[in-house]
């Protein structure tokens, strides 16, 4: 989600919060036998950026008809509020018995969080055998490992690197998606003279969407060098860096990227203008998919401040080649979310099996991808395609279905090798950009001093 970002550096961040009563997860309660198979009732508490707080109750909804004697309390914490409402909370007696984490370290990376949480092989090895990691794509388990344990269960994958457009304003002028810089230019003008918004992005406060274009600019120019950045191999003081930079600029200059993108957020303000056809294109991932089905997409207007939704089709396009030099940038994958469990919960085994239906069954699995949060990382399933009520099945349907097939093929991660510090740099570097008139070599040389790989990093 999830994502969110997600952060959802992952997912969407939670517009919403759940008004629900805690139990503390360290005090006396009742227990039950493993799987909720006692008399009594128990009931394990969820903290979380993801699911969104529209789909949480269907989570609740489909574990408890399962397993009716756990009860299900979710507590869903904006995505920005998410580590410092965590990590208290799992000091605490009254904190989460489960919750998610994910690959990269600048939101909940969970390496961050090996001391806190409950090693989930012997659960994923009883579940699925000894060659569990197998049964997941993407190198998933490997993302949420640290030091041979398994510190979270992934729950849906994510591809990145997209751009979502609305079809039907597109066909309304008689558009087609761009495939370069020069072709997103005649579009955008097209689309300022009739009155729409070309591309909208919220490059504003510490979510990582200015640095995702920024990186798309990147990889056209030369593929894996920002990835590479990342990790440490390569200096950000580079024509590379310099160059992408420069491009962003002049996408601003030509009214591509609005003059107000650094005053405001992905979420919700670009996500807003963005559902309520005031936009016609955005740069998001797989989880953008969560708006396909006529419900959400109907909640989503509604929430813009449109009186009277209008459907329309949304749909993924190639990442254009901004730089002019042949390279379309490609997918960027990785587990986008696991669930992990705290080591200080009472109800253990509780909350073994509510991990277990999330990530490691294929009824868990598919509802996770059929309310389209994310990709799911059981390898083999799919969507409930005929209970999804898309806006536009004939053509959503194959492209959720090119998502999911991306998702086995990326060879490029998204967030796994962020950390804290290399977070900030990108988003200094981007806020520099777009808001100051330093040299481009001087922004970039700002960002190899800031940047910080992760430990293994060089090494992956």
């Amino acid at each position: 989600m999830r994502l969110q970002k997600s952060g959802r550096w992952l997912v969407s961040a939670c517009a919403l919060g759940l008004a629900l009563s805690l139990t503390a997860c360290g005090g006396p309660a009742p227990t039950s036998s493993e799987g909720g198979g006692g008399d009594e009732q128990v009931t394990i508490n969820y903290w979380g950026f993801a699911p969104k707080s529209t789909t949480a109750d269907k989570y609740k909804e489909a574990f408890e008809d399962a397993h009716p004697n756990i009860k299900i309390n979710f507590r869903v914490v904006e995505i920005t509020d998410y580590p410092a409402t965590l990590r208290p909370g799992l000091q605490s007696d009254s904190g989460p018995d489960v919750f998610p984490l994910a690959a990269g370290g600048a939101i909940a990376g969970a390496f961050l969080f090996e001391d806190a949480v409950e090693d989930l092989t012997p659960l994923a090895k009883a579940t699925l055998g000894d060659d569990f990691a197998d049964k997941f794509g993407g190198g998933y388990i490997e993302q949420l490992s640290s030091n041979g344990k398994l510190l979270a269960s992934p729950f849906v994958g994510v591809t990145a690197q997209y751009f979502w457009y609305n079809k039907d304003l597109f066909d309304q002028h008689q558009l087609t998606p761009p495939t370069n810089y020069d072709e997103m230019k005649k579009v955008c003008d097209t689309f300022k003279a009739a009155g729409v918004q070309c591309f909208v992005g919220g490059f504003g406060g510490d979510l990582p969407f200015g640095g995702e274009l920024m990186r798309t600019i990147a990889n056209s120019i030369q593929p894996g060098y920002w990835e590479d950045a990342i990790k440490g191999k390569v200096s950000w003081e580079s024509p590379v860096i310099t160059e992408s930079v420069d491009i962003m600029r002049k996408m601003q200059a030509d009214g591509i990227i609005a003059e107000d993108a650094i005053a405001i957020q992905q979420y919700p303000e670009a996500n807003n203008i963005f559902q309520s056809q005031k936009a016609a294109m955005i740069q998001m991932g797989s989880w953008y998919a969560q708006y396909d089905p006529k419900d959400v997409a109907a909640e989503a207007q509604k929430a813009a401040g449109v009186t009277d939704p209008v459907m329309f089709t949304q749909l993924t396009m190639p990442a254009p080649d901004l730089s002019g030099k042949g390279n379309m940038p490609q997918p960027l994958g990785e587990v986008d979310w696991g669930v992990a469990i705290s080591k200080r919960s009472q109800h253990k085994a509780e909350a073994e099996e509510f991990v277990k239906f999330l990530t490691m069954t294929e009824e868990g699995q598919r509802f996770g991808c059929s309310v389209l949060e994310g990709v799911p990382t059981l390898k083999g399933v799919e969507p409930d395609w005929p209970n999804l009520n898309l806006s536009n099945p004939e053509q959503q349907e194959a492209n959720i279905k090119q998502i999911i097939s991306d998702s086995l093929t990326t060879t490029e991660t998204r967030n796994r090798w962020i950390g804290p510090e290399t977070a900030e740099a990108i988003l200094q570097l981007v806020q520099g950009a777009l808001t100051t008139q330093n040299p481009a070599a001087e922004l970039a040389a700002k960002a190899q001093q800031m940047a910080k790989p992760l430990p293994g990093a060089a090494e992956s």
